[in-house]
């Protein structure tokens, strides 16, 4: 797998065991927003980014109703 040069990771998110970078908004909805997205890996104790281009949707909890609440 290719890697990007190293940069700055400035908007990154932790989902589970994945260190995600948000690069740029997609779109947004009710429940939350979807953002191009990278996934980060450390190879010599330095992060670089995958060429991978990911679609991450970003969920706002308190937007969920209470059923999807208990499922989430």
């Amino acid at each position: 797998m290719l890697m990007k040069q190293e940069r700055t990771l400035t908007n990154c998110k932790r989902i589970g065991n994945h260190l995600i970078l948000l690069d740029r908004l997609l779109g947004s909805g009710h429940y939350g927003k979807v953002y191009l997205s990278y996934e980060i890996s450390q190879k010599d104790d330095k992060n670089l980014i995958t060429d991978k281009p990911l679609a991450c949707k970003i969920i706002e909890r308190e937007k969920l109703s209470a059923t999807a609440h208990r499922q989430v």
